[in-house]
């Protein structure tokens, strides 16, 4: 409304004027009706409360424009702090120093826990990242546990029994004559043709006992063995066919082969020792002195794979398993390894590389 139109209304009393300028200047009435700071502190508890409600029921009823809206909040939050009898402050007005004071607090504050909570997640993510790796490498170590056993399992394939006839003749022979009987001698002795099972177990026997050669037996029984005589040397190769010489080319490119197979093999061995070598680094560091991360992995191990720890008494006894489980497979890589580097640098000479 402009002031022509304000002058042309009646005006009788005060009250006319206070209703004119809360309907038509209601920011000028509300900066009239604030209070300073020093006589804010004088009130008391009742009288900050109708203080705030009289600047609440003027905003609430006449600013339409809603252009004391921050300062409706203001009011609204100061009568509450008064009212739930709060520890917090209350002022006068909100430009207040003290009350931006404790709202850039407040804003610094939420920003502050904002950015912990950020760091927090951040680190869960890496935490998971990290565990889950681990978990990777210990499934990948568990396979290659399970593939070793695999092999072993096959190498120690159970011995066929053998049968006893072929053990009493070859006890018979050994102390008669010295030797190991023949199956032709066998055969003579029993007047019969020998059965599938009994040549299978001579077989089988001759090979184990081959290992005790008749030098060891003589010594066992304490008999003097000659020396063999100088001879002068005989030439015997009229008694043979020639051996077969494998041509130049084809023994290269059968050299050329293998050298190829035994390089891919020390690439992936060369990988397999790094990696257990970055591992047994880990390793290094005392069980009491790893991180809280660390620990944790090897106490759920503990926990859930307790199959494939059943010694293991403490988390503590599953990261020396895990420790020791390494250091055997660093020796057998590493063993692996020199023979396939020996083996290259003969091929190498054979090829004059």
């Amino acid at each position: 409304m402009t002031w022509d139109k304000i002058l042309k209304i009646k005006i009788r009393n005060l009250s006319d004027i206070k209703r004119l300028g809360k309907e038509y200047a209601v920011e000028d009435m509300y900066e009239g009706m604030i209070i300073s700071e020093e006589e804010y502190e004088s009130l008391n508890t009742k009288e900050k409360q109708k203080y705030h409600s009289a600047f609440e029921t003027l905003i609430r009823r006449y600013d339409d424009k809603k252009a004391l809206s921050q300062e409706l909040a203001f009011h609204v939050k100061m009568k509450g702090r008064i009212l739930q009898n709060s520890k917090l402050p209350t002022y006068n007005k909100i430009d207040n120093t003290r009350y931006t004071d404790e709202l850039k607090t407040k804003v610094e504050n939420q920003e502050r826990k904002r950015k912990e909570r950020e760091e927090r997640r951040q680190k869960r993510e890496e935490g998971r990242e990290r565990r889950e790796k681990l978990l990777q490498g210990r499934l990948e170590r568990r396979k290659r546990r399970e593939e070793r056993r695999k092999r072993e399992q096959e190498l120690k394939r159970p011995e066929s029994p053998i049968n006893q006839i072929i053990v009493d003749y070859f006890k018979i022979y050994n102390n008669m004559y010295g030797r190991n009987p023949t199956l032709a001698e066998i055969e003579e002795e029993e007047e019969r043709p020998l059965t599938v099972d009994e040549i299978e177990s001579f077989k089988v026997y001759n090979e184990r006992f081959i290992r005790k050669s008749w030098i060891n037996i003589l010594k066992a029984r304490d008999i003097k063995i000659p020396k063999k005589r100088k001879q002068g040397k005989v030439d015997t190769s009229k008694y043979y066919t020639t051996r077969f010489k494998q041509s130049e080319p084809v023994r290269r490119s059968a050299n050329l082969k293998r050298l190829k197979e035994l390089q891919n093999t020390g690439s992936k061995l060369e990988s397999q020792i790094e990696y257990i070598r970055r591992r047994l680094e880990f390793f290094n560091t005392p069980f009491l002195q790893l991180s809280e991360d660390d620990r944790e992995e090897f106490e759920d191990s503990f926990k859930y794979e307790k199959e494939e720890y059943p010694d293991a008494k403490n988390p503590e006894d599953v990261y020396n398993q895990e420790k020791k489980t390494l250091q055997e497979d660093m020796i057998e890589f590493a063993t692996n390894y020199g023979k396939v580097v020996a083996e290259m640098k003969k091929l190498k000479e054979e090829l004059g590389e």
